[in-house]
């Protein structure tokens, strides 16, 4: 079985997550972007803090350990070349800091990335030692070396070019003593809900500016004799600067470029565990930044590195947009390879694209006077979109393509639906074939689905896409004996329902 990082699981990891990816808008055909057209003179310019920084997975539970995770920045130029690539980082994304980067700190004692533990007794004599590559430590919740310590040391040296300001600080709850260059801060932190899923997902930090080095070494010390329980980490990275900055600097980039690509999204702060939403909005400035680099830059292409729905103001002022989702640890070279074209994103949303907040059919999950209406019945989700007020910003099942399609006939036996699809456009292409059904007085639904793979261009093809059976029922009353009316599943017949072979919308 090849593991994570064996070339042939690699090369399956960046398939996968590239074909699952989604093209939004594409005005013009502007994707896929032509390899060659990027040069050192006028480089494809990357904005965005997401580009440095991709989220590969979200949050809490949902996280496991990749081996390595590549960038959006770093599979862009692996493609083109350093000289041809130009990475611009854009405005903060996060409310608060997250732990270091193991790139921006080492271990004291090693040198490697990463940062030292060292645990205690009540005596002061060494309980542990040892090298971590995350600049966390979980307590009071696993079987490591370190639990049941009086205190807890962690330890890095920051890993700079140069002397310039940095941000460091601590994560987690309790009384620190944070050292940076022999300066000591006091700093006692207090979680804002007092249990476990606080501790883990939202512990509460602690930063300072200074102006550090090369070797600067910074030293977090925390009591823990009373006992400690949740995720506890040093925070290390550049200064963040201000916004207006940051734009000013994508916007000088930008200028006159042939292509700019800004890469937006959510982090873990949003998509997580135990944590609700109250606006759909990208964090941050980022709708700015998008606005800024679009206004000066030849094209503008933006991908949206998140999970879930986002609000794209800007979406009229970009040539095309493409959803990555969470894409994994090989997900910067998958970008890479989407829009560059050597492989197409053909996946399909799996959620309804508000255009605003407040709009779709269950907006709000908050009661009113202590109670919670389930009025929009089975029309959740995509179901209570149709035929609603409000159009959706993108449907569900919503996806394009790097060709285009024209279905000829759609004829149905039994349970199945035969559809005949041609490849109208230059190049070869995969087409979801999406069959809906709108049952009598009910509302629409996605009764099956089947892929056109690998269609060249000019080509006509048939798909069968097998209909779910529980799909074609209806839950109704029936009177049974004594006149006593039974709510059952009634199959739907073939002539009180709607078809259709395409997407929603």
């Amino acid at each position: 079985m090849p593991g994570p990082t064996d070339p042939v699981r690699r090369e399956q990891l960046r398939a996968l997550a590239a074909g699952g990816m989604t093209v939004l808008t594409n005005e013009g055909s502007t994707l896929p972007l032509d390899p060659a057209a990027p040069t050192a003179a006028r480089p494809l310019v990357l904005v965005g803090r997401h580009a440095l920084g991709t989220v590969a997975q979200g949050g809490g539970s949902a996280q496991v350990r990749p081996p390595h995770v590549v960038s959006i920045a770093e599979g862009l130029v692996a493609a083109l070349g350093a000289d041809r690539v130009r990475v611009v980082d854009g405005v903060e994304v996060r409310q608060s800091p997250d732990v270091a980067d193991p790139r921006f700190v080492r271990d004291p004692e090693t040198g490697m990335p990463g940062i030292r533990i060292t645990s205690r007794r009540a005596d002061g004599e060494e309980l542990a030692s040892t090298a971590s590559d995350l600049a966390m430590i979980a307590l009071g919740m696993t079987t490591s070396a370190h639990e049941g310590a009086a205190g807890v040391e962690l330890a890095a040296e920051l890993d700079l070019a140069a002397p310039t300001e940095v941000e460091v600080g601590v994560r987690g709850a309790g009384r620190w003593t944070v050292e940076i260059d022999g300066v000591e801060h006091q700093v006692e932190l207090v979680l804002s809900a007092g249990d476990l899923g606080a501790a883990i997902l939202s512990p509460p930090v602690w930063t300072t500016i200074v102006t550090a080095g090369q070797g600067s070494r910074l030293t977090a010390r925390l009591d823990t004799s009373q006992g400690a329980l949740g995720l506890l980490g040093v925070v290390a990275r550049p200064a963040p600067r201000p916004s207006v900055e940051v734009i000013a600097a994508a916007v000088e980039a930008a200028s006159g470029a042939g292509t700019a690509v800004v890469v937006v999204g959510l982090t873990t702060e949003q998509e997580t565990e135990s944590v609700d939403k109250h606006t759909l909005a990208l964090p941050g400035d980022q709708d700015e930044l998008v606005r800024a680099v679009a206004a000066v830059a030849d094209r503008t292409v933006v991908v949206v590195n998140a999970a879930t729905p986002v609000l794209m103001p800007w979406l009229d002022d970009v040539h095309a947009v493409v959803w990555v989702g969470l894409p994994g640890q090989e997900g910067g070279n998958a970008v890479a390879d989407v829009l560059l074209g050597l492989r197409e994103a053909a996946g399909r949303l799996v959620t309804t694209f508000p255009a605003a907040d407040g709009d779709g059919p269950a907006w709000s999950p908050v009661p009113t006077d202590g109670s919670l209406v389930y009025e929009e019945s089975v029309r959740v989700g995509y179901r209570g979109w149709d035929g609603g007020e409000k159009e959706p910003r993108f449907w569900f099942g919503h996806g394009l393509g790097w060709t285009t399609w024209a279905y000829h006939s759609v004829r149905v036996e039994n349970e199945n639906v035969l559809v005949e699809l041609e490849n109208t456009g230059t190049r070869p292409g995969r087409e979801v074939v999406q069959v809906y059904v709108r049952p009598e007085g009910e509302s629409v639904r996605l009764a099956g689905w089947a892929i056109a793979d690998d269609v060249p261009p000019g080509e006509r093809r048939t798909v069968t896409v097998r209909m779910d059976s529980r799909v074609l029922r209806v839950w109704e009353g029936v009177t049974g004996g004594r006149s006593a009316v039974v709510s059952c599943w009634s199959r739907v017949g073939s002539g009180t329902y709607g078809l259709r072979a395409d997407a929603l919308g």
